[in-house]
């Protein structure tokens, strides 16, 4: 995790830290800010660079708005190059600064003391405590929970089938699975990092797994992304996973046609091969089907055959 913030904020960036840490220490090693000693920026290194050579391992940046952050052209920067990776942004705001900013469309929440219980971070720098929104640290530490990749932000056993094995046998592992599935957290955030971009982008449609028989294609998209996206419910809504097996076109699966483009023109190739299952809502395939001729029955075998002034099937 990178904590993005101005120098004049450095105080309530390390408060923020510490916080987290304290809750949960496992992050001590997770959280990069630039100020800290020991997992910061060395001397002479600058935080684009940082971020671009911890790509691979970033799975999220945390933005602390304030005045001072919107008015640092270093700042924005940073969040233009984090929006380019494509990682998940995280925005907490020390301040009450405006909603209608560059991080409007991200997950956000409040870090300044505003009537409600606070929390006292002493950073040990000489200086009077640093006080924080103790509803805004808890909101921010579960927004960590849901862009987070790692196996321990799933739960295990899962809670309908406490005695459920971890080893599978031949059988890859399920969404259930997620907290047992280790190696790929890499491939995985690689994965999401592209699927964000895909989604922000609207560029691409298809994202493709390959790889060999048995290097655990499907365990990497059930156990490994699936149970990801369907975290961050706020930007993807995974649907079930379809398998036509055989029947590829007429599959029992067909209800879920009409919510892709592709059901007219599957409409149409069923109507051109004299198919009786209709794969698509009337209204959809009516358009689509008008420009194409119901193929003619040849008398002598009894087959479809295609008109002659008709174009072939695509």
């Amino acid at each position: 995790m990178f904590l993005s913030h101005s120098n004049r904020d450095s105080r309530q960036a390390i408060a923020a830290k510490a916080w987290l840490i304290e809750q949960e220490p496992g992050l001590a090693e997770e959280i990069y800010l630039d100020v800290d000693p020991h997992t910061g920026i060395r001397p002479g290194e600058r935080w684009k660079e940082a971020l671009n050579r911890a790509s691979t391992r970033c799975e999220a940046v945390i933005c602390l708005l304030s005045k001072h952050w919107l008015d640092s052209r270093e700042c924005l920067v940073e969040f233009r190059y984090t929006e380019n990776l494509h990682k998940a942004i995280l925005c907490a705001r020390l301040e009450p600064v405006p909603d209608a900013n560059i991080t409007s469309e991200w997950q956000r929440c409040d870090l300044f003391p505003n009537h409600r219980p606070t929390t006292e971070v002493d950073i040990a720098d000489g200086g009077e405590p640093v006080v924080l929104d103790r509803v805004g640290l808890r909101q921010l530490l579960d927004g960590l929970h849901t862009v987070g990749i790692a196996a321990e932000h799933f739960r295990w056993p899962p809670p309908d089938d406490p005695d459920r094995a971890p080893y599978r046998g031949w059988a890859p592992l399920e969404e259930v699975d997620a907290a047992v599935f280790f190696g790929r957290d890499a491939q995985i955030l690689r994965g999401l990092d592209v699927l964000r971009g895909m989604r922000s982008t609207g560029v691409e449609s298809l994202f493709v797994i390959l790889g060999p028989s048995g290097a655990g294609k499907s365990s990497f998209l059930r156990a490994g992304l699936l149970p990801r996206l369907r975290q961050d419910d706020r930007q993807f809504l995974p649907l079930s996973i379809v398998r036509p097996e055989r029947a590829v076109l007429t599959a029992n699966w067909a209800w879920l046609l009409p919510f892709t483009p592709c059901a007219a023109a599957l409409d149409c190739a069923h109507r051109w091969w004299g198919k009786s299952r209709t794969l698509a809502t009337p209204s959809m395939s009516s358009g689509c089907a008008s420009g194409w001729r119901r193929p003619a029955k040849s008398p002598a075998t009894g087959c479809w055959r295609c008109p002659p002034s008709s174009p072939p099937p695509r």
